[in-house]
C-alpha cells in the first residue's frame, strides 16, 4: 500500500511542472519528496534483491573484514559498511545513509539539470521506485549519474575519480569510462542506426558474455571481480528477496 500512496502522491505533483509555479515552492516539494523516500527506503526491511547478503555482511562486517569469511563485496561497499557501522551499529541506521546518499545524488541532479524536476521525479519512481529498494548497484550509479557533471564540463580526472569510487562499489560501472570518449563526438544519424543495430545484435548474441569469459579466461578463474561482470551480465538486478515489511528501530 505504501508504494501506491507515494505514486498517488507524486502523479499530480508531476502536472504542477506543467503550469506557472514558482521556483522555491517547486524546490521544497522536490525536499519533501526526499524526505519521504529516504523515510520509506530507511525503515524498508527484509524486501529487495540480496537482503540477506547485506543485511548478514552488515552485522557480521569485522569478521569479514578479518579474513575469516570470503569478502566478495566491492572494497568501497565494505569501507563504507565498516564507517557507518563504527558510527552506529544499526542497520536500519546504515539504510537511512545510504538512501540519503543514493537518493540525494540522483534528486539534486535531477533538479540541476532538468527543467520539469517534479515529472522526472515521478519517472524516476515509476521506473527504479526511486531506489527505494536500496542495491550498492544503485548508489554506484548515482556516482556515475553525478561523473556526467564532469564530462559536460570536460574535467577528465574527476570524472575518472567518480567513476572509480562508483567502481570499488559496484565493478560493473566500470563500463561507464567510455560515456567521457562517447559524449562530446558527433555522430550521423546513418550512424547512429548502424550502431543500434550492432548493439542489438551484440545482445542478442550475448557478445558481452563472450567477451566477459575472455577475462575470467585472462585473469583466472578466481578472479573475484571478472565472476561478478559475468554474474551481472547474466543475470542483471535478479536476486534473493524476502517478506515485504516496514519496521522501525
Amino acid at each position: 500500500m505504501i508504494y501506491i500512496a507515494i505514486f498517488t502522491l507524486l502523479a499530480p505533483l508531476a502536472v504542477l511542472d506543467l503550469v506557472k509555479v514558482h521556483i522555491v515552492f517547486r524546490r521544497l516539494l522536490l525536499f519533501l519528496i526526499f524526505l519521504v523516500l529516504v523515510f520509506v527506503s530507511g525503515i524498508r526491511w527484509e524486501t529487495g534483491p540480496d537482503w540477506d547478503s547485506y543485511y548478514n555482511f552488515f552485522n557480521d562486517y569485522y569478521r569479514y573484514a578479518s579474513g575469516l569469511y570470503i569478502n566478495q563485496f566491492e572494497p568501497g561497499y565494505s569501507a563504507l559498511n565498516g564507517l557507518i557501522k563504527s558510527i552506529w551499529d544499526n542497520y536500519t541506521f546504515f539504510s537511512f545513509v545510504i538512501a540519503f546518499l543514493t537518493i540525494g545524488i540522483k534528486l539534486s541532479y535531477i533538479n540541476k539539470h532538468s527543467g520539469a524536476v517534479l515529472i522526472i521525479t515521478f519517472l524516476y519512481y515509476c521506473y527504479y521506485l526511486a531506489d527505494i529498494a536500496s542495491i550498492r548497484q544503485f548508489s554506484a550509479i548515482a556516482l556515475t549519474l553525478y561523473s556526467t557533471n564532469f564530462i559536460i564540463s570536460k574535467r577528465p580526472l574527476l570524472f575518472v575519480i567518480f567513476v572509480g569510487l562508483a567502481c570499488t562499489i559496484h565493478i560493473s560501472c566500470i563500463a561507464f569510462f567510455v560515456a567521457y570518449l562517447i559524449y562530446h563526438r558527433r555522430f550521423s544519424n546513418r550512424s547512429l542506426v548502424v550502431i543500434l543495430i550492432i548493439a542489438f545484435i551484440s545482445g542478442f548474441l550475448n557478445v558481452s558474455g563472450l567477451i566477459l569469459s575472455k577475462i575470467i579466461g585472462l585473469f583466472g578463474a578466481g578472479s573475484i571481480y571478472a565472476e561478478k561482470l559475468l554474474h551481472y551480465n547474466e543475470v542483471g538486478l535478479d536476486g534473493g528477496g524476502g517478506t515485504h515489511t516496514l519496521v522501525f528501530f
